[in-house]
């Protein structure tokens, strides 16, 4: 906990002190400050000496003490006369430390002779002892002078390097009181250098087996105590002043009553948090505690304290299943669950992100549900259906129940097959993130409708069982298919979708259709609707008719659109009844429903007698009349445009329609715009295979280059066209018609440019970026680049082209042969108008970061200049003072600024930072490394790394610099993309693996230091590595290091191996075979755990492991499917022929 904002106390010593385990340890810089004034040891030594003989620094104090005493001296007393002044007085330190403690249980022990901590404690009666009468260091209530005490005889202090003998070893009774003490307390050294002479004494005594030390300590000096095993805590060097504030800081935190603690927890959770270190740290602690959890949960109401809490894992507990209830994450379930109202949208995020909500927390969100159902909206409180519902824990096929109905049999188990349908087709409802292009949308979470079952699984059951047997199966499935996408529609409503229907929309027709190439399981479910449906029309039209029209009166989209077109397939109905059947029920103006009618209309259409088609064809005109009258004139033309493509598709549908041919050439003569669309016309969207649909423009290149620049008629031609006839598209397909030319004729290009920066210079032309984006496709001389630049710097709207001169730079950087050095100058100036232009609300917001800047004009130019710089650098007849123009002007430009544009910039150079420090290594490290450390800027560090991790390649000269920043950034990754942490996990893994310096630091850094949750990345990115190495590799790492971690790890060193990390483990067992039975050995020592699938099966299975090692691969196989629930899938039901071992799928029917 941060006492103050410059000292860190370790939260163990807190809980020791509240326990009364807690020992401070007392030095010599306690008694220094005034008014007490006293020397330390050294200084002490030279006053007894008075010259007799020089204190020489290489010889110890005691020995020189000794020496002094040999030649008659009288040390023991002149140290009495010395310590006792009578202008010495206790200082802060020795009130402040006694108020550490209670006064019954006070427990500390002082090397320092004077008495200061006995006036100190005034009237309070706390037991003082003197060396060498010691109580027992195990068990022990007082303050005690190790060392001996100014007031009892002088022979007993322990001065000289005799004394220091009798205390430690002969008679050893100091050595026996520490040994006592630090294996039983947990001490806290104030006042000590870790060079002081006593602590080398003193480490004597520490022993093993001890509890944890820590001691007070200027920053730098850390080596020295890590060395004597003793933690350091550090503040800043020559400001004791600050350790004596922290000292006074803690007394005040420590004598707080519960009334004032609650009153500190108040002053700060009533606040949003911003919070400074002491705060925040307080608060952490205090929500380990069961009354200071009350308190903050009391008084924070702001949701910002759940997203604060949230960035630190805090929250995590209440999100995972298997969560021990405690009293304090029952007030934090509670909590969390108070905010449920206003700041819904915020808390469903969270319960998205973490994919789980444990049982005691759904158990409040109810309870918070029930009570504020009445102040939601309809929308809002459907969004919680997730959870009310249980879909918020669901993860799909975690329990692999398909594979139950792989081998039933029909007619035994038909009933079953039907609960299994019946389960694996209902719908679900999971959270989602909203994609929302307002700006003032403030939804954060959508809820997307799914169904339990796997699409491959509901169609082998569908194929296998129901499609052979419908004439049993096709009542009770038409019943419960209808029934399922029913609910669907009412999950979707009731969670916010009134008029938005996503699985209507996704599902472009009914019929099967090259648009719907790619199903997924809700499209089985729809599959199955219309089949059996078409069944039912073939062998009992009636009841089929009856369903059809369940359907159509449904409230659900896709019913009704199944509905019309099964009523196409009744042959009960005629012709023209069908066709009345549209226009009694409006579907030809039922967008969601167009397909469908449109391809019903021409099912029948040829079929209908003529008068049938001239009521049609009225009711058409009539409504789109009725409809160009409901709406405003610039909506007009889409309106004229439907009924222009509904009368063509009727020609389509009957060619010998004469009446529908006069209204087809009617509406082309109003309209004589329009175009015929060339595929598709039944639909209102679909997908191109060829990508985006590219715009189109009537001009062509040879058109355009054919138009002379310098001709004022033509250059107003092309500054003004526009396609008059394209109702979506007036220009933007020509300015690329445009840009094509120029790559195809650049001599043309060129003369369009220098005749716009002619006087009269067009600036504002949108033909500036087709001219930029057309000379981005051609080969420039250097000539052209410096022309080019320097009428770039000129433009006075530059801004208004900064991705096309990124695109333009960034495209030739991949040129062979270009130079850019004698425009380097002119290209920079480019680059702070760019740079300077661009506002930190330019940049878009996503996930991740690096993707972020090579995507953005600034991290396209940064990557620009890194190019030229290191070509200049790699170049001996360059000018090299183009280095230091790029270093200044644009590289420290970007590293002296901490704005998001600038950020950019320094994540594109974290990501060159192997290539940097070979070029430029004395600037790499001072200011592109620190970007990478988290102490400095967290935030910074974690997008460093991003950028680093995308291909950033080590090596032992990287890690040099790089290494120490790596172990401060791991416990950070898991506020990263999983992506980027398991890049840099794959980092640690390859370091491990292949490093000759770092693989042991790295590796105590884990073992000391690492998480159940580290630690499973870990061995996950050793697992992926191993796949990589040779025979020779692989035995080399498991004899050095990798096998004992292995068993370290299934022995539960240095902490509880997850789950998740056995089955890493387990993974590994075919990329080992090297040391494959010892491998396997480990493995079955380990507790069992549940595979999440057969992946493992099958690489032993096609590596044929089982022939080479037939008796370890049966050990292997009987420990990871004994008491599982899991069954192989069915591709891997054969026998295993395992060298004479026959394996089924039943474990220990074989036999050798």
């Amino acid at each position: 906990m941060w006492i103050t904002k410059h000292i860190d106390l370790p939260d163990e010593i807190i809980e020791a002190q509240k326990k009364g385990e807690l020992v401070i340890f007392a030095g010599a810089g306690v008694s220094t400050p005034p008014p007490s004034s006293l020397p330390n040891f050294e200084k002490l030594a030279n006053a007894i000496a008075q010259g007799y003989i020089p204190y020489n620094k290489d010889s110890s104090i005691d020995t020189f003490l000794g020496k002094l005493l040999n030649i008659g001296v009288r040390v023991h007393e002149k140290a009495i006369e010395l310590l006792t002044s009578p202008d010495s007085k206790p200082c802060t330190y020795h009130k402040n430390i006694i108020n550490l403690f209670d006064k019954d249980d006070v427990k500390i022990v002082t090397t320092n002779f004077d008495d200061h901590f006995r006036s100190a404690a005034n009237s309070l009666e706390i037991p003082f002892y003197s060396a060498p009468a010691l109580p027992l260091g195990r068990d022990f209530t007082g303050i005690i002078h190790l060392h001996g005490n100014v007031t009892k005889r002088p022979q007993d202090l322990v001065l000289t390097d005799s004394d220091f003998g009798r205390a430690y070893f002969t008679d050893g009774w100091a050595t026996t009181f520490l040994r006592g003490m630090f294996s039983n307390y947990v001490v806290l050294f104030i006042g000590f250098s870790a060079n002081d002479p006593v602590i080398q004494y003193i480490a004597r005594g520490l022993g093993s087996n001890n509890r944890n030390r820590y001691a007070f300590t200027e920053e730098g000096q850390h080596e020295h105590w890590k060395h004597l095993q003793i933690k350091y805590i550090e503040y800043p060097r020559s400001r004791h002043d600050l350790l004596e504030e922290a000292i006074e800081a803690w007394v005040v935190r420590t004598q707080m009553g519960v009334f004032e603690q609650r009153k500190l927890i108040k002053d700060i959770a009533e606040n949003p948090p911003g919070l400074n270190a002491v705060d925040e740290s307080y608060i952490k602690y205090q929500l380990k505690d069961q009354l200071g959890a009350q308190h903050f949960f009391e008084f924070s109401k702001d949701f910002q304290w759940v997203e604060w809490m949230d960035s630190y894992k805090n929250l995590d507990s209440l999100f995972k299943i298997d969560t021990v209830l405690t009293p304090i994450k029952h007030m934090q379930a509670m909590w969390f669950s108070s905010f449920l109202g206003d700041d819904s949208e915020k808390m469903l995020k969270i319960i998205m992100e973490k994919k789980a909500v444990s049982n005691f927390l759904k158990n409040h969100l109810m309870r918070a549900l029930d009570q504020k159902k009445t102040q939601l909206s309809a929308n809002d409180f459907g969004k919680w259906l997730p959870v009310i519902l249980d879909h918020a824990n669901f993860i799909k096929n975690e329990n692999q129940i398909e594979y139950i109905s792989h081998d039933l049999e029909y007619p035994k188990n038909r009933d079953q097959i039907l609960v299994f349908f019946e389960y694996l087709t209902t719908p679900i409802t999971k959270y989602t993130k909203k994609f929302s292009l307002s700006d003032i949308n403030n939804e954060l979470v959508d809820v997307e409708i799914d169904i339990q079952g796997d699409t491959y699984w509901l169609g082998q059951i569908w194929t296998k069982y129901i499609v052979p047997n419908f004439d049993y199966f096709a009542l009770p499935i038409t019943k419960l298919l209808i029934h399922q996408l029913q609910m669907v529609t009412y999950l979707l409503k009731s969670t916010g979708h009134e008029n938005w229907d996503p699985i209507c929309f996704s599902r472009s027709a009914i019929e099967p259709h090259e648009q719907d190439r790619y199903p997924d399981s809700m499209d089985t479910v729809i599959d199955g609707c219309r089949d059996v449906l078409e069944y039912l029309i073939k062998h009992d039209v009636n009841l089929a008719a009856s369903f059809v029209n369940q359907c159509f009166m449904s409230e659900s989209k896709i019913l009704k659109r199944i509905a019309i077109h099964s009523f196409k397939l009744l042959d009960t109905v005629p012709f023209d009844g069908k066709i009345q059947w549209i226009l009694d029920n409006e579907l030809l103006y039922n967008s969601d429903l167009k397909h469908e009618v449109y391809q019903l209309i021409k099912h029948v259409y040829s079929q209908v007698t003529k008068k049938s088609k001239r009521l049609f064809l009225k009711n058409i005109k009539y409504e789109f009349e009725k409809k160009r009258a409901a709406v405003e004139d610039s909506k007009k033309e889409s309106i004229d445009y439907e009924e222009f493509n509904l009368y063509y598709w009727l020609t389509l549908s009957d060619e010998n329609c004469r009446l529908a041919r006069r209204a087809f050439i009617n509406a082309k003569k109003n309209n004589k715009q329009f175009k015929v669309r060339g595929e598709y016309l039944d639909f209102t969207h679909w997908s191109s295979t060829g990508g985006f649909v590219p715009l189109i423009s009537k001009v062509t290149v040879d058109e355009v280059l054919s138009k002379d620049p310098d001709d004022p008629s033509n250059l107003n031609w092309l500054l003004t066209y526009k396609e008059k006839d394209n109702l979506f598209d007036k220009r933007e397909g020509f300015l690329e018609v445009v840009s094509s030319a120029i790559a195809t004729q650049s001599d043309w290009g060129w003369k369009l440019l220098r005749r716009l920066v002619t006087p009269p210079k067009k600036w504002k032309t949108d033909l500036w970026k087709s001219i930029v984006n057309g000379l981005k496709e051609t080969k420039l001389s250097n000539e052209e680049w410096f022309e080019l630049s320097k009428m770039l710097l000129d433009h006075r709207y530059l801004n208004t082209l900064h991705y096309e001169i990124a695109h333009l730079f960034d495209k030739a950087t991949k040129s062979v042969g270009a130079d850019f050095q004698p425009s380097i100058g002119i290209i920079i100036k480019i680059f702070s108008k760019i740079f300077n232009a661009t506002q930190n609300s330019d940049i878009s917001t996503v996930d991740d970061s690096y993707i972020q800047a090579i995507n953005h004009p600034i991290g396209k130019l940064t990557e620009f200049f890194f190019f030229v710089y290191v070509e200049v650098f790699n170049d001996d007849k360059a000018d090299k003072q183009n280095l230091n123009l790029i270093r200044q002007n644009v590289f420290s430009k970007l590293m002296n600024q901490n704005d998001e544009k600038s950020q950019i910039g320094q994540i594109i150079l974290a990501h060159r930072l192997h290539i940097f420090l070979f070029v430029d290594e004395k600037w790499s490290k001072e200011k592109v490394i620190p970007l990478f450390d988290p102490t400095r800027d967290k935030e910074m560090a974690k997008k460093a790394w991003n950028g680093y991790a995308y291909g950033g390649r080590w090596n032992e000269r990287i890690l040099e610099s790089l290494f120490q920043k790596l172990l401060l950034i791991i416990p950070f990754t898991n506020e990263m993309e999983s992506e980027i942490e398991e890049s840099i996990y794959r980092l640690c893994s390859s370091i491990l693996l292949f490093s000759i310096d770092f693989r042991e630091p790295l590796l105590k850094h884990f073992i000391t230091s690492g998480n159940e949750y580290q630690l499973t990345l870990l061995t996950k990115a050793l697992k992926n590595n191993l796949q990589q190495l040779d025979e020779q590799a692989l035995l080399t790492a498991w004899q050095s290091w990798l096998g004992k971690y292995i068993k370290a790890r299934l022995q539960n060193l240095p902490v509880r191996v997850s789950d998740d990390e056995i089955l890493e483990i387990i993974e590994c067992v075919p990329y080992v075979e090297t040391v494959i039975d010892e491998f396997v050995n480990l493995v079955v020592t380990s507790r069992q755990v549940r595979l999440k699938n057969g992946h493992i099966i099958y690489q032993i299975s096609h590596k044929e492991l089982g022939k080479r090692h037939p008796r370890t691969m049966l050990i292997f196989l009987d420990y990871i499917l004994k008491d599982t629930e899991y069954r192989p899938r069915a591709t891997y039901t054969k026998d295993w022929d395992v060298s004479g071992i026959i394996l089924t799928n039943e474990i220990g029917h074989g036999e050798e």
